[in-house]
């Protein structure tokens, strides 16, 4: 289960290097693709309150690497948020995208396992031969 997504998950995730801190990890198409994400997040967020000078303050602040400009834009965006639902749904799925494509790639070529009883198998393979179960293999 994900934590809930906030007004704080979404500024933070929409104005910090997140992406550039994990692009050595990402797949380059995975890396642009989250960017290309972010960018739209910025957008949003940014579009929703032009003309707004406290807020616009704060998304300069957030966009030159403050974190308390992160978070002033958290506490703006909060009540947005809970003001205008549609809006928030948009902006929470586009977060949750992200934070998925990060996940997604960061655990891939990890083994997982979810056992669920009786007789269980943890299997990764990069080539060869994948027996599983009980198996008895005589080779002369």
């Amino acid at each position: 289960m994900t934590d809930p997504i906030t007004a704080t998950v979404i500024a933070t995730i929409a104005f910090t290097k997140l992406t550039e801190t994990l692009s050595e990890k990402l797949g380059e198409s995975v890396y642009l693709q989250v960017s290309r994400q972010v960018k739209t997040l910025r957008e949003l967020i940014a579009k929703r309150f032009t003309g707004n000078d406290k807020a616009e303050v704060a998304l300069a602040k957030a966009e030159n690497g403050s974190e308390d400009g992160v978070a002033d834009v958290a506490k703006i965006l909060q009540p947005v948020i809970e003001a205008d639902p549609v809006y928030g749904e948009e902006l929470k799925t586009l977060t949750q995208e992200i934070q998925q494509q990060i996940n997604i790639e960061s655990m891939s070529g990890e083994q997982i396992q979810n056992n669920y009883g009786g007789t269980n198998f943890q299997t990764k393979v990069e080539g060869g031969e994948v027996y599983q179960g009980n198996i008895t293999i005589n080779k002369t």
